[in-house]
């Protein structure tokens, strides 16, 4: 399928379905009690997301620390933007995507499947060029 065409589906099927959610919810609780509820979930999304935010970037420091590379908590802290903007996003069903990401063994769930499968990498700290070659051998120093 043609990714411009996915994209344009996609823009026009999530605020349609958007629009729906919100118009059956404010017909079950009322316009106002389904406006405030938007307001919640997006007040509560952002305030639980600032927590995992900072957790993720305590677990970068940690593992720079270590010289690892933070190869999934940098994966996690996408996902944790993409899910801020889901969850300003006004909607029920963009919250309810946003707030799933937010749990901690789904989102590693989810960066385990796209990172690829490897063991523990570490960054190097070598000022050597990489085709550099090192040649072993003794040396003397001569003093004239």
């Amino acid at each position: 399928m043609n990714p411009l065409l996915l994209v344009l589906l996609i823009l026009i099927v999530i605020p349609l379905g958007e629009l729906f959610v919100l118009i059956e919810v404010g017909r079950s609780i009322g316009a106002l009690s389904t406006i405030a509820l938007a307001i919640f979930t997006a007040v509560l999304g952002l305030y639980l997301l600032k927590q995992q935010g900072r957790d993720v970037a305590s677990r970068i420091n940690d593992a720079l620390r270590h010289q690892v590379v933070p190869t999934l908590e940098s994966m996690e802290a996408l996902i944790l933007l993409f899910c801020a903007i889901l969850l300003i996003t006004p909607g029920f069903i963009t919250d309810i995507v946003g707030f799933l990401g937010l749990i901690p063994t789904i989102r590693q769930t989810i960066c385990a499947h796209f990172l690829p499968k490897s063991k523990n990498p570490t960054v190097r700290k070598s000022d050597a060029n990489e085709n550099s070659r090192t040649i072993e051998g003794r040396y003397t120093i001569d003093e004239d």
